[in-house]
């Protein structure tokens, strides 16, 4: 396993204790938080609250940018790579001809 950075906004859909992820969407997609592992603050670049989160694709690590309270997720160690199948639309029955 290896992280994977992205970079992108998420929705903080549900907090734990009204601090802690619980749950979030990210591409469309719903993530259920298992554990909080780490939390921390960083001061640079502005003032950030990071959490280590596990879900049952991956680790993930988030952040909240606490100036504008925007929520990111910074980076991803996948369990395994996403399939294709987590992505795509279910496909629609087969035209039978009769």
């Amino acid at each position: 396993m290896h992280w994977k950075n992205y970079d992108e906004a998420i929705d903080l859909t549900e907090r734990r204790f009204q601090f802690f992820p619980q749950a979030f969407r990210w591409r469309g997609r719903r993530y259920q938080v298992e554990t909080v592992e780490r939390s921390w603050t960083a001061s640079r670049p502005g003032w950030r609250r990071y959490f280590r989160v596990r879900c049952t694709l991956g680790i993930f690590d988030l952040y909240q940018d606490l100036s504008v309270s925007t929520w990111h997720l910074r980076r991803v160690k996948w369990v395994g790579e996403p399939s294709r199948s987590l992505w795509t639309v279910a496909k629609r029955p087969k035209f039978s001809g009769v």
